[in-house]
C-alpha cells in the first residue's frame, strides 16, 4: 500500500512537474514581447533608442542601409515626422530564411541582403496596422532584440 501512494505521489508530481514545463513557452512569450517592444519603440519615435536596438547593414522597403549615418537620418526623419502604428496586430512571427527576400522586394540586393546578413536567431514579423501591412526583421540577442529590416506594403 505505501509503495503504491509512493508511485501515485511521484507520478503526480511528475505531471505537475510537465504540465509546468510546457506551460512556461519562454520562447514564445519572449519572442512576443519582442516584437511588442519593437513596434512600441517605433511608435515611441525615439530617435536615438531606436538606432541603439538597430542593426547595420539595414533594410528598409528594398534599399539596404550601410552606414550609420544614413541609418540616423532615418530614425530622425521618422521621428520628426511623427511616424507611427496605429493599432497593431501582428499576424505571424517565423525564423527568417533566405528565400522570404521577395517580402522587401524582388532585386538583386534585397536577395544579397537575405543571403549575406541573415542571422540565425533572425526573425520575420508580419503585422498590420491602420496605416497597412508591415514586416520587421528582429535579431534576438542577449541583450535585447535589434531591428534589422522594417518593410510597408506587405
Amino acid at each position: 500500500m505505501k509503495m503504491k501512494m509512493k508511485f501515485s505521489a511521484i507520478l503526480v508530481s511528475s505531471i505537475l512537474l510537465l504540465i509546468l514545463i510546457s506551460g512556461c513557452a519562454t520562447i514564445g512569450i519572449s519572442r512576443e514581447e519582442e516584437v511588442q517592444g519593437a513596434i512600441r519603440l517605433i511608435d515611441a519615435g525615439d530617435a536615438d533608442a531606436l538606432k541603439a536596438s538597430s542593426r547595420l547593414p539595414f533594410l528598409l522597403d528594398g534599399e539596404v542601409i550601410l552606414g550609420e549615418s544614413e541609418l540616423n537620418l532615418l530614425w530622425e526623419g521618422l521621428s520628426a515626422a511623427g511616424f507611427s502604428f496605429h493599432n497593431p496586430v501582428i499576424d505571424e512571427v517565423f525564423p527568417a530564411e533566405p528565400e522570404h527576400y521577395t517580402l522587401f522586394g524582388d532585386s538583386m540586393d534585397v536577395e544579397v541582403y537575405f543571403k549575406k546578413y541573415l542571422q540565425a536567431k533572425d526573425a520575420i514579423v508580419l503585422f498590420h496596422a491602420e496605416e497597412g501591412a508591415f514586416v520587421l526583421i528582429l535579431s534576438s540577442r542577449k541583450t535585447g532584440s535589434k531591428i534589422a529590416a522594417l518593410g510597408g506594403g506587405v
